[in-house]
């Protein structure tokens, strides 16, 4: 029978349970807001009567921390304790154990504060002398201490009043500090006397918390003079300055006397241990186990036995120098030169040791505890010895960077390509060294800064399924069975690759031998290069390696576009069950014309998406049975050709005949020669050269020679020849009937130009079918039809364009010369050759401007949108130079500005002795006088009927306003000018020209003006009287304006229309304008900060996910305007966060301080 449960008793039993847990917290957080500090040491008063004290690390939440003690913290501490004792004497005993000791410990330690706070008497410099107050064996071991350790006192001192409230406990850290003594010395001596103290108390809470077998090796580094003074980087660099400073003929002595690195090491051991004291106990273990595990005595050990050879070798070397112009002493200096160089090349690894204590706080924290014993494990697979000294540390460095940029690669495939790494290692234990060669420049310096150029990036690029990686270390070590002599970083990434095509360890060695064996295998390729490679080999994976040198081999410029054609041209040959054709017809040069009739292809299949283009179909032959009268081993090849050729017989005879003639023709041939020779009337000379190929054509009818199998192979390659080019004319034909329907079709035209089908037109063509819809694609079309028509072949007539040439009109340029062109001018080379200039006006010369250079422009390339604004827009004109054969030279982009001024861009040569910038510059000069316009050096260049253009900024060429050049005279006189000199100081300059829409930005865009903003004041009626000036000038000078206090001319310039401004700019670019916001802030701060809500990144939702400084800046500017000072100086500090540059730092901060006061 069950017992009945009395429910009124057990809610009674809970209900104390609860009220007593609440209680033990409430007595834990009285004790921590007011009793925190008695567990601390005294360091003097202070001026007003306060006592400095530190207070001891707290285990798992604090480390050391200094307060100050006054009379109001005492009294705190003595109503805490009282308070305790009278309502919790319950909940106490459980905190503190036995309360009468404890409450007595806490008085006897106030009662000695209270003189030096109240009273300002002195304080006791330790409590061991004190009688009564600690054991007598407690205290003689403390005066042992100080008596043996002198330099320990401090800490001897320190630890009398930390225990003084418990003063049993000093047993246990008394006799700690005993036995480490020695190391406890080196920290002393390392570090100031508060910085000792505290660090030795912070080590030897650690040892209590978590045992001292954990921070033994701790100690030991720390008490290590050399921890403090070895650097673990820059050998390289000292050891090659002093051996190429010794080279010189001259060397002064500062130039050898240099100083030695200091020391990392023992500051960031410092900074773990305070890091450590604050963590919980299980992030603590896993950070001192890695801490284990890397060891770096072994890279202190081997740096100081190198600093130590530099030292003695640059001792030896300040002794030799003054005297080296000796010849007894010349030899002694070229020795330690040669000294110097063998340091250099056996410097060991560095090793950063701040990324090292990073990356132990970031492995052992509690997110990375599902990977931290797999990366134990694999560490404990990677060597660590003497040898080599800083291999595990390293890696831990490396894998923790990849862990912090885990989001590019999914964390589960980082571990389990640890786990395999680790695995791999494992069963290499005997050839460590070599097994590691593929992650050599992880462990040794190599001349990249970043992580991203190591093999793990590759394998995790490479090898998109999870299955492949633990493939990978497979072939790998099947692969260093193979070659003893193991593989480097560059192979290794080439099997990542062959792993990932192919997804078999085995394969992927086999494939990569054959690579090895053409001397490929450290080269780079494309994991879709490859793959088409295997395609190719399916039925023959022997001959891999010869398919991927040729592929790699004739690689194009655009791999997509190529990987398209060599799929294609495989589906089609094998649907026409010719599979093992594609690889002969790139053997056999087929490769140009393959690739137009890939072209060919994907034009079709752009213009028209939904036709499919099936391979062509080839008529059965009628007859077969010439092929029966020659020999049987060519009968495969023949019955191919006949499949495959409209005039198979025909096409066989010219391969065939002279080896294998046909007895019908040789008889019909003897026939007529009879004849002639029975016949009257012939020359005794033309009947013995009758006779002679009679006597031949019987000897060949009665005895048919066979030719010898070495001829055989060679005619059955003809045949297979003849047999590759019937298939490729079939399929050329077949396309160019189809490309020209289609692109009948979407041209628009009827007429079948023949420049539409040039191999460079279709490639142009398909870079333009890729076009994005913004990006001139209906444009190019457009002018394409318009170049089927006769010329002209501008759009001169269109609303924008037309626009443009009457407001240059009206400004008295004559646009007639720019439109209709200046002619050819001929100008002669620096080598005596003509060159002739003209502005091009051929619309396909144009969209081929960056092809003749190899430019961004060219077709397919990022910036091939922008030809089309070039030959569309009227304010844009390509000026080509060529030889009298035609040939392209040079080419330059020239255009008009808003405002009418001539600029010119980068030009392009082929001949760098052509001087061609030159000849640019004159022509340039020269069309500008006929247009009655100037050559200015930037300006803004409009878009007119294109959609994109891309402005990769002028090159002024003419050096007209050489005066506006970097320090110049002009520029250098702008520090010191008067505001009221300047305006006649720059008319002058520009005389005759005056201050118009194109000299005023020149100058409004000086960078002297900002320094000296109050220049732009006197321009204000210039400015203000050119309503054509372009926006971004406007902007400018208003800021400068603002700047030089003139808020209301500011205002009047560009204030109010700042607004609209910044749309207009935020909706072609979607980038804000920082300096017209800060002209509107003048006017509506309300209104900036509407906009800059508005055009906040989709994924920030308020202030604090914006991560654009400037942005936060400005938002702190409105608020201060608006007057929030709050909320402007949280964004402020937000800002400073964010900005780049260490001024903008300190603005943010300074006007965020200013605020918060």
């Amino acid at each position: 029978m069950l017992k009945k449960v009395n429910r009124q008793a057990l809610n009674r039993k809970l209900y104390r349970q609860k009220l007593k847990s609440g209680a033990i917290s409430k007595v834990r957080t009285l004790m921590k807001s007011y009793l925190f500090w008695v567990s601390g040491f005294p360091i003097g008063l202070t001026d007003q009567g306060k006592l400095d004290w530190v207070v001891a690390p707290n285990i798992g939440h604090r480390p050391t921390e200094q307060i100050q003690l006054d009379g109001q913290r005492l009294r705190q501490a003595t109503y805490t304790v009282k308070r305790l004792c009278k309502d919790f004497p319950r909940a106490l005993p459980e905190v503190v154990g036995n309360v009468n000791q404890w409450k007595e410990g806490i008085f006897r330690l106030l009662e000695l504060l209270k003189p030096p706070v109240h009273q300002g008497t002195s304080l006791a410099s330790h409590l061991y002398q004190i009688e009564g107050l600690y054991p007598p064996a407690i205290a003689d071991k403390a005066a042992e201490i100080v008596k043996s350790h002198r330099i320990l006192k401090p800490l001897i001192d320190a630890s009398s009043w930390i225990y003084c409230p418990a003063p049993g406990d000093a047993k246990q850290t008394l006799n700690w500090i005993q036995k480490n003594a020695p190391h406890l010395e080196g920290i002393a001596k390392a570090f100031d006397k508060l910085e000792g103290v505290t660090l030795c108390f912070s080590l030897w809470y650690l040892a209590k918390a978590e045992g001292e077998n954990r921070i033994d090796s701790l100690v030991r580094l720390l008490g290590d003079r050399q921890t403090h003074q070895t650097a673990f980087s820059g050998g390289v660099e000292f050891a090659e300055r002093i051996a190429s400073t010794v080279k010189k003929k001259r060397v002064t002595p500062e130039e050898i006397s240099l100083e030695i690195p200091k020391g990392q090491l023992g500051a960031e051991l410092k900074r773990w241990t305070y890091w450590l004291v604050q963590q919980d106990s299980k992030t603590r273990r896993r950070s001192l186990a890695l801490f284990k595990l890397i060891r770096p005595e072994y890279a202190l050990e081997a740096w100081t036995k190198f600093w130590a050879g530099a030292d003695k070798g640059l001792t030896a070397l300040n002794k030799q120098m003054p005297l080296r112009r000796r010849p007894e002493n010349r030899e002694q200096v070229r020795k330690l030169r040669g000294r110097f160089i063998r340091l250099r090349d056996r410097a060991p690894s560095t090793l950063n040791c701040k990324l090292l204590m990073e990356s132990l706080r970031l492995e052992a924290a509690p997110e990375a505890s599902g990977r931290f014993r797999m990366i134990c494990q694999a560490l404990q697979a990677v060597p660590n010895d003497s040898k080599m000294p800083v291999v595990r540390a390293r890696f831990l460095v490396y894998w923790s960077f990849m862990v912090a940029e885990a989001e590019k690669h999914n964390l589960h495939r980082i571990q389990l390509m640890v786990t395999s790494f680790g695995s791999y290692l494992k069963k290499k234990k005997d050839k460590l060294a070599i097994a590691l060669r593929p992650w050599k420049n992880i462990y040794s310096d190599y001349k990249y800064r970043w992580y991203g150029h190591c093999l793990d990036y590759d394998i995790l690029e490479k090898l998109p399924i999870n299955d492949d990686i633990p493939r990978f270390f497979v072939a790998l070590d099947c692969l260093l069975e193979k070659l003893p002599k193991g593989i480097y970083n560059e192979e290794a990434e080439t099997l990542a690759a062959l792993v990932g095509v192919c997804h078999d360890p085995v394969l992927a060695v086999k494939l990569f031998l054959q690579l090895k064996g053409k001397k490929i295998s450290s080269n780079y390729f494309r994991t879709k290069l490859l793959e088409m490679a295997l395609a190719l080999t399916r039925d023959d994976p022997g001959c891999f390696g010869d398919v991927v040198e040729f592929l790699q081999g004739c690689e194009y410029r655009d791999d997509k576009v190529f990987d398209s054609i060599v799929a294609d041209a495989d589906q089609v040959l094998r649907k026409l069950g010719l599979s093992s054709f594609l690889l002969q017809l790139l053997k056999e040069g087929h490769f140009r014309r393959l690739l137009e009739c890939g072209y060919k292809q994907l034009l079709v299949r752009k213009i028209k998406a939904d036709e499919q283009v099936e391979p062509p179909i080839f008529a059965a032959p009628v007859e077969t049975g010439w092929i029966e009268r020659l020999p049987e081993v060519l009968h495969g090849e023949l019955l191919r050709l006949g499949s495959v050729h409209k005039q198979p017989e025909r096409a066989a005879n010219s391969i065939l005949a002279k080896d294998f003639p046909d007895p019908v023709k040789l008889k019909k041939e003897l026939a007529a020669i009879n004849r002639r020779l029975q016949g009257a009337g012939q020359a005794e000379a033309g009947k013995e050269k009758l006779m002679c190929r009679k006597i031949a054509l019987e000897k060949r009818l009665e005895q048919q020679q066979m030719p010898s199998p070495a001829r055989l192979e060679r005619l059955q390659a003809k045949i297979r020849r003849a047999i590759h080019d019937a298939v490729v004319d079939e399929w050329e034909r077949y396309l160019d009937s189809k490309l020209i329907r289609s692109l009948s079709a979407y041209l628009g035209i009827e007429s079948k130009p023949e420049w539409l089908f040039e191999p460079r037109v279709l490639k142009m063509l398909h870079a333009v079918m890729e076009l994005e819809p913004g990006e001139n694609k209906a444009l190019a079309s457009r002018l394409l039809r318009l170049r089927v028509l006769p010329p002209p072949w501008d759009l001169r007539d269109d609303e924008p364009n037309r626009n443009f040439i009457e407001e240059m009109e009206r400004r008295g340029i004559a646009m007639n010369v720019w439109v209709k062109g200046a002619g050819v001018v001929e100008m002669e080379g620096p080598k005596g050759q003509k060159v002739r200039l003209q502005l091009e006006d051929d619309l396909l010369e144009i969209f081929f401007m960056g092809a003749h250079f190899k430019t961004c422009l060219s077709p397919g390339d990022f910036n091939f949108f922008s030809v089309f604004a070039n030959a569309a827009d009227i304010n844009k004109r390509v000026l080509y130079a060529r030889d009298t054969k035609g040939k392209v030279l040079g080419r330059c982009l020239l255009a008009l500005t808003k405002e009418g001024g001539i600029v010119t861009f980068h030009p392009y040569t082929h001949d760098e002795t052509l001087k061609f910038a030159e000849m640019v510059r004159d022509f340039v000069n020269d069309l500008a006088a006929k247009m009655n316009t100037i050559v200015v050096p930037e300006g803004h260049v409009q878009k007119l009927v294109a959609d994109k253009w891309y402005d990769d900024g002028p090159e002024d060429l003419t050096k007209r306003f050489a005066f506006l050049e970097d320090g110049s005279k002009f520029r250098k006189r702008l520090a010191a000018i008067e505001p009221d000199n300047f305006v006649s100081e720059i008319q002058q300059a520009f005389a005759p020209l005056p201050l118009n829409e194109m000299t005023l930005p020149l100058v409004i865009n000086l960078k002297e003006l900002e320094k000296r903003p109050r220049l732009v004041v006197p321009l204000f009626p210039y400015i203000e009287s050119c309503r054509s000036l372009r926006e971004e000038t406007l902007v400018k000078a208003a800021l400068l304006l603002k700047e030089a206090g003139e808020i209301q001319k500011a205002k009047r310039l560009f204030g109010w229309q700042a607004e609209k401004y910044v749309w207009n700019v935020y909706r072609e670019t979607e980038w804000i304008d920082v300096g017209a916001l800060k002209l509107l802030l003048c006017v509506d701060p309300a209104n900036v900060l509407r906009i800059l809500r508005k055009t906040r990144p989709a994924a920030a939702r308020n202030w604090q996910d914006e991560d654009d400084g400037d942005r936060l800046y400005l938002a702190a500017l409105a608020h201060e305007a608006l007057q929030r000072p709050k909320q402007a100086a949280l964004l402020f500090r937000m800002a400073a966060r964010e900005v780049c540059s260490l001024k903008d730092k300190r603005e943010c901060l300074k006007r965020a301080k200013k605020l918060e006061t």
